[in-house]
């Protein structure tokens, strides 16, 4: 037996990564959307009369780079708000990401200022693309990846918390002074968003705040056919979880709206554990490729944003900013030159990314048609039977940091052009920064908030 137990030993290591399993969302007794931060009370010293909003898009390193060079504008930005001195970077509230922006958003709402120092290194600027090829040409993978419980996804996901997240679950995205971050993928089932937030998971049962960041990533960027599709486990049912009044009455009164029966019926199908014991996820920009429907439409079906700052403790809100950075590509014109047969890239490339592209537009534009019903629904609440002195001051901006405002067409068409993968040049890492800080800081939207703020304080003080 002596001299067969080396080959034992090898065979049993070889077994062993066969029998490789995702790790499993874990339940939770009751649901838990509720026992997070406290509504109203702002991280750290953040103002609660202002509200700044981030979107980052997919796009892979071309969205992450873009998104990053945001940042680092915002941080360059210094408002005189409250009599108080600060960085534009330290009042953003919420990020909501997709797909690529999803590694810029969770970077930095787990580690702060630390992205300015380390991201670059660790993921703009390091070939990640090559690390993942690498980790799907080594035969000891092979095994791992020929288990049904364990795809590419999850190969990813491995990969990236080992170069980035580093253990972290959702709850160390609750550290002091964070923003709150939204990672968006898609559920594959009903073509709609699903968001890695308590509430959502509330639905089936689960425990977000111990659900691995790197997992949420991987998810957010899972590319149909490139990844696979990331699986949870559905525990509704299990924790006394009761869905939320717009849901329910939409379904008792099905003459209403069809458009709010339509998302109460897909909303209604996490709780039949039954028919779905188990949710796929995919790449969030098959959803939205922006990271705003899905807190749009919630906002819209829940009747309005008044009920969301009364809940939220949200009342004297003054100015609120959403800053969309959209890294899509531009238009390729290639394929109208070629009078034959299509390579299949090229036919599955156009069937996703111009619908994205398309859906992105009427979702900016949804968004801001219903900027200005907010504003008209705050302004008539505070100020109905009893209006106070500055009721009616209440402002909505929109600012869209898109690759297509470049005013040079030549490095317009450029970096429209790039690649999206996990793998640019450096000098096209350091382009697209640039890019997004110009644009953003260049943007006659971005200029008429911050005097509209500078305004706002200058009012304040004179009284």
């Amino acid at each position: 037996m002596g001299r067969w137990r080396p080959l034992a030993l090898i065979l049993l290591g070889l077994a062993l990564p066969a029998c490789s399993v995702y790790p499993v969302n874990p339940p939770a007794a009751h649901p838990l959307a509720d026992a997070g931060r406290p509504p109203g009370e702002p991280a750290q010293d953040r103002s609660n009369a202002l509200q700044v909003i981030l979107t980052f898009s997919g796009g892979g390193t071309r969205a992450a780079a873009f998104s990053y060079g945001v940042l680092e504008a915002l941080r360059d930005t210094e408002i005189l708000w409250e009599g108080r001195r600060r960085r534009l970077l330290d009042e953003v509230d919420l990020i909501s990401s997709v797909s690529g922006g999803s590694f810029t958003a969770a970077y930095y709402g787990l580690y702060g200022e630390r992205i300015f120092t380390e991201f670059e290194p660790a993921f703009l600027k390091d070939d990640v693309q090559g690390r993942l090829t690498r980790r799907l040409l080594n035969p000891w993978n092979w095994l791992r990846l020929g288990s049904p419980l364990y795809g590419k996804s999850e190969l990813a996901a491995d990969l990236y918390d080992r170069l980035l997240f580093h253990g972290a679950t959702f709850a160390d995205l609750e550290r002091p002074g964070a923003p709150r971050v939204r990672i968006n993928a898609t559920d594959m089932t009903l073509g709609t968003g699903f968001s890695f937030t308590q509430s959502q998971f509330d639905w089936i049962c689960s425990d977000l705040s111990r659900f691995p960041v790197a997992r949420a990533v991987a998810a957010s960027s899972a590319v149909p056919v490139l990844f696979s599709p990331v699986a949870l486990h559905n525990h509704a049912g299990t924790c006394g979880f009761s869905p939320p009044a717009w849901v329910t009455e939409a379904l008792a009164r099905p003459g209403v709206s069809p458009r709010r029966i339509r998302q109460a019926r897909w909303q209604i199908s996490y709780l039949d554990a039954g028919q779905r014991p188990y949710l796929h996820l995919l790449d969030g920009g098959l959803a939205d490729n922006l990271g705003v429907r899905g807190a749009l439409d919630q906002l819209i079906l829940e009747g309005g944003i008044w009920g969301r700052m009364q809940r939220e403790g949200l009342n004297s809100i003054r100015r609120v900013i959403f800053i969309v950075v959209n890294a899509e590509p531009g238009l390729d014109l290639r394929w109208d030159r070629n009078p034959g047969d299509l390579a299949l890239s090229s036919i599955v490339n156009s069937a996703t990314t111009v619908p994205i592209n398309r859906y992105s537009f009427e979702t900016l534009e949804l968004l801001r048609s219903h900027m200005e019903l907010w504003r008209r629904e705050v302004i008539q609440q505070r100020c109905g039977a009893r209006p106070e002195p500055g009721c009616a001051e209440i402002d909505f901006h929109l600012v869209e940091v898109n690759l297509g405002s470049i005013a040079d067409p030549a490095e317009r068409a450029r970096l429209q052009s790039l690649p999206t993968s996990f793998r640019l040049p450096e000098a096209d890492v350091d382009a697209l920064r640039q890019a997004a800080r110009h644009i953003l800081l260049g943007s006659p939207a971005y200029r008429r908030f911050l005097s509209s703020i500078r305004q706002y304080d200058r009012e304040i003080h004179e009284k």
